[in-house]
């Protein structure tokens, strides 16, 4: 099925729209997956989304750091954003405060690589 494509402001007032129909982008994923599987041809996205998680990673690090990074130094960092231990019962890594507030993230203030 196809859907247009638009792109609306906060009133839902329509301030720019496709000329014409755009597929439905999950659609398509399914039918190039189906298709590859039908045809008995490869079909890996493996590397598209551990890229794509990369780019986030990197967003944040830039982010949080206010620092230009480059993308090696980003992807060898080592950095941990994970708690110290995989148990229901150990402390994530960020804490609320007194007054239940979490910290907020300040740019400059966080080493990342």
């Amino acid at each position: 099925e196809n859907s247009t494509a638009t792109i609306s402001d906060h009133d839902g007032q329509v301030i720019w729209q496709h000329p014409g129909k755009v597929k439905d982008p999950y659609q398509v994923e399914h039918d190039v997956l189906f298709d590859a599987v039908r045809n008995d041809r490869s079909h890996n996205e493996a590397e598209y989304g551990a890229l794509s998680t990369m780019t986030a990673i990197y967003g944040r690090m830039a982010s949080y750091s206010g620092d230009l990074i480059e993308w090696d130094k980003a992807f060898n960092s080592d950095i941990a954003l994970v708690p110290d231990a995989y148990d229901w019962n150990a402390n994530p890594p960020t804490l609320p405060d007194g007054n239940n507030r979490y910290p907020i993230a300040k740019p400059g203030l966080a080493e990342v690589v």
